[in-house]
């Protein structure tokens, strides 16, 4: 009997082992079999982001890096960054309306000035509003969904109109620093006026393609006790023809970046070069002989230092955004994909970067134009310690 146990047992061990090579083949295989499979392949058979289930209701790449990616941009940027980037533009933008406003500062740049900070406050207005979407309780209320569509088509206006207003200050301060005689002609305050309002009715009759494009819907939901009704997004059909749509983003990405960028490129360097000439000419020549010009080549060259630095701040924080446009456009992920996931989510954060470029400038205002400077620490800070010293007196 005890024989006819060891047996058993030995032969129990022999299957074990024997089951344990096969299993340790087959992973082999399996493993080689992955390794030369594409990422999008795989990810196919468990469908889309979050559908996939590997029959514990979890999907199999739930614990990836991508899963974790899309589950931090998802969160972070529409609920915590967005509400603050908004607050803080909104902010920095008014305080640059009020000093841009002001008869002291009044001139032809300080005009564009003014009308970039209204674009930009604009800009953070309705891009804020487009990002309560992805708030639980707005999929209730049927009126955010009926304005969405104008809402991204008043977004993408403004943040266009900012693109524009940006090279017309550009070709204003080129032609104020090599045309003196038509520097009284081309840079009045009347024409940057004319300018600006015809800048911002042709971006909003350009960008008027958004609001065609999507349309709010309702789907009830079944089984719900409470037979709610949920709101989305739909699309209108008006593009029905991909080679249609994909020809009107070349174009917007054309006029809305690629010229503009090409023209600020440009122009900046004649600009830079200038200022480093007349920088160089000042050292040269004697203080008391050229006083009265020294001076205004002071004040000319701040002004295009300070436009230099937010033409180069604009190029920055939107060529990773219309970079990706591009690619999207040349290049379109399988629909359902882990890459449509991953290109959608850099989207955001890159559209973000761009909600940056809004709240810059006024500390490059700050930084680099001794009159905006001037005028923001007598409004502020002597302000605020005139209060101190009040309550140092109580």
């Amino acid at each position: 009997m005890q024989r006819q146990g060891v047996v058993n047992h030995q032969n129990t061990s022999d299957c074990h082992n024997h089951t344990q090579h096969i299993s340790d083949s087959l992973l082999q295989i399996l493993g080689e079999e992955c390794n030369n499979t594409d990422l999008d392949a795989v990810l196919s058979k468990e469908g889309d982001w979050g559908s996939g289930s590997n029959g514990t209701g979890q999907t199999r790449g739930s614990h990836s890096w991508q899963t974790e990616f899309l589950d931090s941009s998802r969160f972070w940027i529409p609920f915590f960054l967005t509400p603050v980037l908004f607050i803080v533009g909104v902010i920095c933008n008014v305080v640059s309306i009020k000093i841009f406003a002001k008869s002291s500062m009044r001139s032809a740049t300080n005009i564009y000035l003014t009308a970039l900070a209204v674009s930009d406050l604009l800009y953070q207005v309705f891009s804020f509003t487009m990002s309560w979407k992805y708030y639980y309780i707005m999929r209730n209320v049927s009126l955010y969904w009926w304005y969405t569509p104008f809402g991204l088509w008043l977004t993408e206006a403004s943040n266009a109109t900012s693109v524009w207003i940006i090279v017309a200050f550009t070709v204003e301060r080129f032609i104020a620093i090599s045309c003196h005689l038509s520097r009284q002609i081309y840079c009045t305050e009347n024409r940057t006026i004319l300018v600006s309002i015809l800048t911002f009715v042709s971006c909003l009759t350009f960008t008027g393609g958004f609001s065609y494009e999507w349309r709010g819907a309702f789907e009830p939901t079944e089984g719900n006790p409470l037979n709610e009704t949920v709101y989305k997004l739909d699309s209108t059909g008006a593009w029905k023809e991909d080679e249609f749509q994909k020809s009107y983003q070349w174009i917007y990405t054309v006029y809305f970046f690629l010229i503009p960028v090409i023209i600020l490129v440009g122009f900046n360097c004649f600009l830079g070069k200038f200022v480093r000439n007349t920088e160089r000419d000042r050292q040269v020549m004697t203080r008391h002989r050229v006083f009265a010009v020294t001076q205004r080549q002071l004040n000319d060259n701040q002004v295009t230092t300070t436009l230099i630095a937010v033409s180069m701040m604009y190029i920055i924080c939107q060529l990773p955004t219309n970079l990706l446009e591009i690619y999207t456009l040349v290049y379109t992920p399988t629909s359902g994909s882990i890459k449509e996931s991953i290109l959608m989510e850099l989207r955001n954060i890159f559209k973000f970067m761009g909600r940056v470029n809004s709240i810059c400038n006024i500390l490059i205002y700050i930084a680099l134009y001794r009159n905006f400077r001037k005028h923001f620490c007598t409004m502020y800070c002597r302000r605020q310690t005139r209060n101190l010293a009040r309550n140092a007196l109580r």
